[in-house]
């Protein structure tokens, strides 16, 4: 003779499923809002003109960059990724690096630091560089975001160095200087 099932097992089995359904719903809404998450963050990764280099934070190894650090540096997506950022940046050694890091610990990120960058074809870039500590695939990681600005320091050493032309004439010269405009004659 089979044995039929108490009801009310029945009911606390059924409130078991019904549960368990429901946390694996959870799970996979969480799932899909995190690949959505990760498709924006790959998109604004690669469509921005700023380059962005991502490393691991252990020993500097380059583990991703966008299209625009990859056109500032002039290397190829597969040499970049051999790369450490002892190797791209100038004076950069494991001791400045290890500063930074604290750094980034210390304040969540830094802004505005200028370092120097050099080429795969051996030219010198300033770069003006935001760093920032981030998990990225459940790995703590640092992102740069990194901007060229060498042409701008250039213009600004030689306005700096106009600057001191100029005051040191003004200043040393024995003569009296008048300036006038003409259309006010003020």
């Amino acid at each position: 003779m089979a044995s039929q099932a108490d009801p009310v097992d029945l009911l606390a089995e059924n409130a078991t499923l019904r549960h368990r359904c429901a946390e694996l719903e959870a799970q996979l809404a969480n799932h899909a809002a995190q690949a959505a998450r990760g498709d924006r963050f790959d998109q604004l990764f690669h469509a921005n003109p700023d380059a962005i280099v991502i490393t691991a934070i252990e020993d500097g190894q380059v583990v991703d960059a966008n299209e625009a650090a990859l056109h500032l540096t002039g290397y190829a997506r597969a040499e970049l990724l051999e790369l450490k950022t002892g190797q791209l940046l100038v004076a950069f050694d494991d001791v400045r690096r290890q500063a930074l890091i604290r750094r980034v610990a210390q304040h969540g990120m830094i802004k505005d630091v200028d370092l120097e960058l050099k080429t795969r074809q051996g030219a010198l870039a300033t770069l003006n560089v935001t760093v920032c500590a981030m998990e990225i695939g459940g790995i703590p990681r640092l992102v740069t975001f990194a901007r060229d600005v060498t042409a701008q320091r250039r213009i600004e050493h030689i306005l700096r160095d106009s600057e001191n032309r100029y005051r040191l004439l003004a200043e040393n010269i024995s003569d009296v200087i008048w300036m006038l405009d003409l259309r006010t004659d003020q």
